[in-house]
């Protein structure tokens, strides 16, 4: 099946993946995370052609693309079990370094421009938001976050929230 990105499989014509299912339950954790903080969800895998923002929030005037990256890791054997060896030392570091040197320049390029897409179609922006948006300076009420989720074998899994973790013009950015 073409236009599948990596991670994905074909098995009779479907798509499923262990993976795939991991990283939806990633981006619902993310959300809920958000909006426990008081941020109110504009939009959720928003797609402009083969470009997705798998979130867009607001809150306080601040507007949020948001990247997720899901990751697991093998934490062990539960606390205080005689059973197995621990941890590999820095599996939960190396997972984390791996979702977000997984947000490469192209990836920041393609989330950059959807949300450029988004905000051409969006109807909840007010217009002169619309039009400062990507001009300079750089408005202060417009960000990309990425948010990643590990999950562990043992452990409830971990949200981290990076605000302004890129900005478009940055140098790769």
């Amino acid at each position: 099946m073409r236009g599948l990105r990596s991670g994905f499989r074909e098995r009779g014509g479907r798509v499923s993946d262990l993976g795939f299912r991991r990283g939806r339950r990633g981006e619902a954790l993310a959300l809920e995370f958000l909006m426990r903080r008081g941020w109110r969800i504009l939009d959720r895998n928003w797609r402009d052609g083969p470009r997705e923002l798998d979130a867009v929030a607001r809150r306080e005037g601040v507007l949020a693309f948001v990247e997720v990256k899901t990751r697991s890791w093998r934490s062990g054997p539960p606390r205080g079990s005689r059973h197995g060896p621990g941890p590999a030392p820095g599996a939960r570091d190396h997972a984390l370094a791996s979702a977000t040197t997984s947000v490469t320049w192209r990836k920041r390029r393609e989330v950059h421009r959807a949300a450029r897409a988004w905000v051409a179609h969006s109807q909840t922006l007010p217009e002169e938001v619309r039009i400062r948006m990507f001009g300079r300076p750089w408005p202060s009420v417009l960000r990309f976050d990425l948010i990643v989720v590990l999950f562990s074998n043992h452990d409830d899994p971990e949200v981290i929230h990076v605000p302004d973790a890129w900005r478009p013009g940055w140098p790769n950015g």
